[in-house]
């Protein structure tokens, strides 16, 4: 009767027992679906930091691209600097030609004193006219020369004028591509404010540079309109000097003709002297006005020389701009290779942290095996055995499957944790190597 009254006591405990079991296995049920859901939840992490690492791979590639532009924007920089110094020895030449043309018109007033001079004293000598017109024909055949060499200086400054405005045209098709250059940029720092903001400040000023750079772009082609409406007028005052030079050929030859003539009316010279006389003021004004034309050549050759020197004052200008470019240049290549180096270690880190996720949730799982196999065996010692040591033995199962499954994952995951590892030391170097890196990086201004 005392066994059978402690059996019936017992028998509430042992179906409380018996629930709380059935309780436990609901939960450990429970736990192993949670523990599923939660490496799967790991394994959609790893998922997206692999598809991070994909995109830091990218934006390194992009940074190496836009090295490359830097490197081709240093090469423009150069090759600007280099048409900068031959337009300095274009600036030289043209003022050492027209230094030539100051002493061509010095050489032509003293001419034109000279023959000023022979005009009196053809009044004087009548007998040497005819060495007179021969010395004539001389100067007109050394004018005419000179009229030549001027047409082909004309020419000369007119080929000048064309490889001005080709460079011109180049000069604006570089403005086009690094507009286009500039709006590229803008949409990939519109990209990259998704991922950082404190990109778009230096974005925005990079499409301010670019701005500024489309505003000295459009400043060099009003220059080069302004040199080509230069050149026109240049090619038109030469021109005018080949039709002066012409006018001039002619009117030697009418002295030839006169000579001729003068040979013929030897005889008749004693009463055409005061003739004579009349027509040597009517020289002597032709010399005065073309001592006044030497004396506005002489001017002119002035204010070519001072075109010339202002031009020699924006290329140099030009110059210091092309070495700006070229530091600026320089600073980007620093920034370029100082985001390469975070890019990589932040790859380094995002892949680091998702390994030692999936070490965690093995450890957790590995724990939560450990007290369940720690539970049942409580539970058999305590009550002992009977109808409920099944639920015991399930519990222990339940803890010796996760124990082996978790393991298992375990020394998987950290096979390919070792594996990783030894991909990122061999792509992208230690991290104590990318510390020092970025110790070395260059500063912000």
């Amino acid at each position: 009767m005392s066994n059978q009254t402690k059996t019936e006591d017992c028998l509430p405990t042992i179906e409380k027992i018996l629930a709380v079991a059935s309780k436990g296995s609901n939960a450990a049920v429970n736990l192993v679906e949670l523990v599923r859901r939660g490496h799967e939840f790991e394994e959609e992490k790893a998922d997206l930091a692999m598809e991070q690492h994909d995109l830091m791979i990218n934006l390194v590639k992009n940074s190496e691209k836009r090295n490359e532009m830097a490197q081709q924007r240093t090469e423009c920089s150069l090759q600007l600097v280099k048409c900068a110094n031959v337009r300095t020895d274009l600036a030289e030449k043209r003022t050492a030609l027209s230094n030539r043309l100051v002493n061509n018109s010095d050489r032509r007033t003293d001419y034109a004193e000279k023959r000023t001079e022979m005009m009196q004293k053809q009044t004087k000598l009548s007998t040497k006219n005819m060495e007179m017109a021969q010395k004539r024909t001389n100067f007109a055949t050394h004018r005419t020369e000179l009229a030549e060499h001027r047409t082909k200086l004309a020419d000369n400054r007119t080929e000048l004028a064309n490889g001005r405005t080709e460079l011109a045209n180049k000069r604006t098709k570089l403005a086009d591509k690094r507009t286009e250059l500039a709006n590229g940029r803008t949409e990939l720092a519109n990209k990259r404010t998704e991922l950082a903001n404190k990109r778009t400040e230096r974005a925005e000023y990079r499409t301010k540079l670019s701005q500024n750079r489309t505003e000295l772009a459009d400043k060099r082609t009003e220059l080069a309109n302004k040199r080509t409406e230069r050149a026109e007028y240049r090619t038109k005052l030469s021109q005018n000097r080949t039709e002066l030079a012409d006018k001039r050929t002619e009117l030697a030859n009418g002295r030839t003709k006169l000579a001729d003539k003068r040979t013929e009316l030897a005889n008749k010279r004693t009463e055409r002297a005061e003739y004579r006389t009349e027509l040597s003021k009517n020289r002597t004004e032709l010399a005065s006005k073309r001592t006044e034309r030497a004396e506005y050549r002489t001017e002119l050759s002035k204010n070519r020389t001072e075109l010339a020197d202002k031009r020699t004052e924006l290329a140099n200008g030009r110059t210091e701009l092309a070495n700006k470019r070229t530091n600026l240049s320089t600073k980007r290549t620093g920034l370029a290779k100082g985001r390469n180096h975070l890019a990589g270690l932040r790859t380094h880190l995002s892949c680091y942290r998702t390994l030692l996720a999936k070490e965690r949730t093995m450890l957790a799982i590995i724990r939560t095996g450990l007290a369940l196999i720690a539970f049942g065996t409580g539970l058999m010692r305590y009550f002992g055995f009977g109808l409920w040591t099944i639920l015991d033995v399930t519990l222990v199962l339940i803890g010796v499957t996760m124990l082996a499954y978790a393991c298992r994952k375990y020394l998987a995951t950290y096979r390919d944790d070792s594996r990783l590892l030894k991909l990122l030391e061999k792509r992208l170097g230690k991290i104590e190597e990318f510390v020092d890196m970025e110790a070395t990086l260059p500063e912000k201004e």
